[in-house]
């Protein structure tokens, strides 16, 4: 997949903070990986997904919070807790249910 040519300098610049943010953390890229083509395999994932059918399922699932948790609160999504309910409630899209023994506690 190719990746909108707009991106790259992103991509570089992100790259770059990726292997500090590695190096300061105690972490190392593998021999012959950059920060930049990490950076890009993670985006070009990312837009693979986005594009699936289920990566378009959870877009129009996010969009259908945004737009219940405003309709729950006065002022919208200028409410001051519209962002941490939004975010808790976003949260169940993007992690994986919990398994296992006490996930049925």
């Amino acid at each position: 997949m190719t990746l909108d040519p707009r991106l790259e300098p992103f991509i570089r610049k992100t790259g770059v903070e990726l292997e500090a943010a590695l190096r300061n953390a105690g972490a190392t890229l593998p021999q012959g990986i950059t920060g930049e083509m990490l950076a890009r395999a993670i985006l070009e994932d990312a837009e693979k997904e986005a594009l699936s059918s289920q990566g378009k399922a959870r877009a129009r699932r996010m969009g259908e919070i945004v737009r219940e948790v405003q309709n729950e609160l006065p002022g919208g999504h200028k409410h001051p807790d519209f962002h941490n309910r939004l975010q808790a409630r976003l949260k169940g899209i993007f992690e994986p249910p919990a398994s296992g023994p006490a996930a049925s506690a």
